[in-house]
């Protein structure tokens, strides 16, 4: 989970909430790097502003001024309540900042836990999620995913698939996706411009 880049994790948060029952919308522009945009929760049963929502990658700098941000944008909203999601370990005073201000700042480790009480349908559609964004940005040799399902369908912070060797001419493989009307397949392929072979993911 730490090592997700903003872009992905904006997108992983956008599903889960949308998994457990709330749209979102964009809010407001982003005015610290590695910080989201601030965006809206809608109930999508009544279509109500529920809460605002804002998310930062671990190597941005979350401070107390960042906090106090989203609190002043929460009452200028008139809503109950923020969430802040970040992928780093915040320390003790950021954490009592927010309790006391009604913003719930939900960790990497917590976001995990919450992640893995979706049903495995929800997990799934996370997981395609990250696997597709980290291919079309050619995410590197070692094959590192930034948040990935393990064999029993459970997702830990960061897990390692190490692509195969091509057993044509020997280069590391690539994972790569494609997208369909009706299905996305997952394989490897050779990045060999004069080899090019194609084997199935395992």
């Amino acid at each position: 989970m730490e090592k997700l880049e903003l872009g992905v994790l904006e997108k992983v948060c956008q599903i889960f909430f949308d998994q457990m029952g709330f749209t979102a919308k964009p809010a407001g522009p982003p005015t610290t790097p590695g910080v989201s945009g601030l965006t809206m929760l809608y109930s999508k049963s009544s279509d109500t502003a529920f809460s605002l929502c804002q998310c930062a990658v671990r190597t941005s700098r979350i401070d107390l001024n960042l906090l106090g941000q989203l609190r002043d944008s929460v009452v200028r909203f008139n809503l109950p309540s923020g969430y802040f999601i970040t992928t780093g370990s915040p320390e003790s005073s950021l954490r009592e900042f927010a309790k006391a201000n009604k913003i719930n700042l939900i960790d990497g480790l917590k976001f995990t836990e919450l992640i893995n009480n979706l049903p495995e349908t929800s997990r799934n559609l996370l997981n395609e999620t990250i696997t597709a964004a980290n291919t079309l940005k050619q995410f590197n040799e070692t094959g590192r995913f930034q948040l990935q399902a393990n064999e029993t369908g459970r997702y830990s912070p960061v897990s390692d698939i190490t692509p195969p060797i091509c057993a044509k001419c020997g280069e590391r493989m690539k994972l790569q996706v494609s997208t369909g009307k009706y299905k996305t397949g997952k394989y490897w392929q050779c990045p060999n411009p004069e080899c090019g072979h194609i084997t199935a993911l395992v």
